[in-house]
């Protein structure tokens, strides 16, 4: 070997060391007709160097090569050219994906430094915040790039921190987000999303170029939906059931029973004691249709029907038996006293019969008494909720 090779080689050891912490430097003398490659990895800024990444492709030596601490690798071949890839980063790094397969060329009996960075001209760079269908920051949430398969996590503010590079100028992100109740203390229904799964697409990208971009705002697709009322299901408390409230009169293991909770309409119960044909069974189909909300009839299916005097439906009066302690609530006359919204007590029809010509009512008092079907007084409907929508 020559002074000038045994130079060469002196100083490769001097600079990089056969074995750095960071990486194995493969070096061999020069034979004639011998390639040295002398590598400098760089991060995408062109200025820092890129520690420990693993040179997949060199077949000639097969010693595993990586770069030092300084980004640094060198080996030589008796092959001029190594078609190359790059992995294992370091820890944490950000632009992996943009380091492309590349062919490297030798030099004859020469260790001429080749450097090796992305060349930030060939991708449009992006800085992303994303939002939601309601216009909200997707904050705190890890998100998925469709176009490089890499994840993400967004900031309080919906921003993805580090800046994404790629040869797209749209890019795709998709994340999922388990349902969740909005909490209210009415009682009121809540739909549950089992799984939203949204998907949000930022375009505008421009090569070469680093732009702040913020996404349309992304709908939400559901993989399931559910339903459930916010309280729990304690005798006496309050469910709002479209712009009305219920209070809860008995529970049992399949059922929620409610009443109105105000006084709203007078009616008579009929022209009999019979209440399969009464006008107050009919003013419950008429309640139910019209003053119960789609989302808890359908959406929901929340109610249960329930067998009165032989009739069967979701919405109905309660029996003198349900009104005469039957009920945990309606245990004694104080409870049974139903009002109108200005504190006013009024009676009201239950669905029974007491005789062949009176028919049970609750009066002023909260007291059961019999009284003509042809009289008018106040009707209160009752529904059967669901026992599994309560928490």
């Amino acid at each position: 070997m020559s002074w000038a090779e045994t130079k060469i080689l002196l100083d490769a050891i001097v600079e990089n060391g056969i074995n750095s912490s960071n990486g194995t430097i493969m070096m061999v003398p020069f034979d004639t007709n011998k390639y040295g490659y002398n590598l400098r990895i760089y991060d995408i800024d062109g200025v820092t160097p890129l520690p420990d990444v693993k040179i997949n492709g060199v077949s000639d030596p097969t010693t595993e090569i990586r770069t030092n601490a300084d980004g640094i690798a060198k080996f030589i071949s008796s092959s001029p050219s190594h078609t190359v890839s790059f992995t294992e980063f370091p820890s944490g790094y950000q632009y992996a994906d943009v380091f492309t397969q590349r062919t490297i060329r030798g030099y004859i009996n020469d260790m001429t430094e080749v450097i090796v960075a992305p060349n930030i001209s060939n991708f449009a760079g992006y800085n992303i915040t994303l939002l939601d269908n309601t216009g909200s920051p997707v904050a705190n949430r890890t998100v998925q790039c469709t176009q490089n398969g890499r994840s993400y996590t967004t900031n309080g503010s919906g921003q993805i921190a580090q800046t994404i590079y790629s040869t797209a100028t749209s890019l795709t992100f998709t994340w999922s987000i388990s349902g969740q109740y909005n909490k209210s203390t009415d009682g009121s229904l809540q739909i549950y999303d089992t799984t939203a799964n949204y998907s949000a697409t930022v375009s505008g990208g421009q090569i070469g170029a680093v732009k702040p971009l913020t996404s349309a705002n992304a709908s939400p697709s559901y993989s399931g939906r559910t339903a459930k009322i916010n309280i729990s299901a304690i005798v006496g408390q309050y469910v709002t059931i479209g712009t009305r409230q219920y209070v809860i009169t008995h529970t049992d293991s399949s059922n929620v029973y409610v009443a109105l909770r105000y006084h709203e309409q007078d009616a008579q119960f009929g022209r009999n004691t019979e209440y399969s044909s009464s006008t107050i069974a009919s003013l419950c189909t008429t309640w139910y249709n019209d003053n119960v909300p789609a989302l808890w009839k359908n959406t929901a299916n929340a109610f249960n029907d329930v067998t009165v005097e032989g009739v069967t439906a979701k919405c109905f009066i309660p029996t003198h038996g349900m009104a005469n302690g039957g009920w945990v609530y309606f245990n004694s006359d104080s409870r049974r006293v139903f009002k109108d919204s200005s504190g006013s007590a009024r009676d009201w029809w239950t669905a029974s019969a007491s005789s062949s010509s009176a028919v049970w009512l609750v009066d002023l008092g909260g007291d059961l008494a019999g009284v003509n079907p042809r009289a008018t007084c106040g009707f209160r409907p009752c529904l059967a909720i669901k026992r599994s929508l309560f928490s």
